[in-house]
């Protein structure tokens, strides 16, 4: 009976691994990420080149290097745990829990890689953009005012909630197999 449950556990592990493996959200997230960098760089040099420089051209500036340290460290963290605990292919096969266990942690570690890249593009574009709006702005029509930088920060705030928003249901999802994954890691010792 035990081995017929961690024979089921095992199989449902090793589809939960081809789907990961098998899903392109690595691609789409990362040139999503790209994108939003390329044209935040291209709308400074612009302001740049209209302006001068400016203690806003250097916000903007602090603030993209800021992201783009932050979804480095997360994601150099998600790799590290993920690579250590890709070492489960090593454990005896006959050794069912701990080989079962192994990969249900390294499973559950994938989906914390594929986590840390979804919340820190919704970072990106729930921080980014609005700035993005900003420095378009500021290109186009010139200086704020008080005015309308409040009301441009205003319209911003709301564009960052809809970006924030949008990447919910992805993370959710994710959060919802992860959550599976350690279902299954309870039932092996449950």
């Amino acid at each position: 009976m035990e081995h017929d449950r961690l024979q089921l556990i095992e199989s449902r592990a090793e589809t939960l691994l081809s789907e990961l493996k098998e899903d392109n959200d690595s691609f789409v997230y990362s040139t999503s990420l790209l994108i939003m960098v390329v044209l935040f760089l291209l709308a400074i040099v612009f302001l740049y080149i209209k302006i001068g420089f400016s203690i806003n051209l250097l916000i903007y500036l602090v603030g993209l290097t800021g992201m783009l340290a932050y979804y480095k460290m997360n994601m150099n963290k998600a790799f590290s745990e993920n690579a250590r605990l890709a070492n489960y292919k090593s454990i005896d096969t006959d050794d069912k829990v701990n080989y079962v266990t192994g990969l249900l942690k390294y499973l559950s570690s994938g989906f914390d890689v594929k986590l840390t890249r979804i919340r820190s593009v919704k970072w990106f574009y729930t921080i980014l953009f609005p700035l993005f709006l900003l420095i378009l702005r500021e290109t186009y029509v010139g200086e704020f005012t008080t005015q309308t930088f409040l009301l441009n920060l205003f319209v911003g705030v709301i564009t960052g909630v809809i970006w924030y928003y949008y990447f919910v249901q992805g993370e959710n999802k994710l959060n919802e197999d992860r959550e599976e994954i350690n279902n299954l890691i309870n039932k092996i010792f449950s």
